[in-house]
């Protein structure tokens, strides 16, 4: 089974991730408004992370979109990742 990233809560529904294409990437952006390249698309569907395996001591980057509509109050809430794999 291969590893998966995916949405456990997000009770704003305001929010969206990528997971990058890579593991042990380097992807940086100019701005907070400048979304980044080497990523998949954002959405709230479960991700696979890149390759077969998540060695110990690799990592992937996930990057989250925050998308309010103008003049939407701010709100204090919560938003949870789940991951899900075998060990080895």
């Amino acid at each position: 089974m291969s590893p998966t990233i995916s949405e456990s809560a997000d009770p704003s529904e305001n929010l969206t991730f990528a997971v990058a294409n890579a593991q042990n990437d380097a992807e940086t952006v100019a701005n907070r408004q400048t979304a980044p390249s080497e990523v998949g698309s954002f959405s709230s569907d479960a991700k696979t992370i890149p390759n077969t395996n998540l060695p110990a001591g690799s990592g992937v980057g996930i990057w989250m979109k925050l998308t309010l509509a103008a003049g939407e109050a701010a709100a204090k809430t919560t938003y949870t990742f789940g991951v899900a794999g075998t060990s080895i």
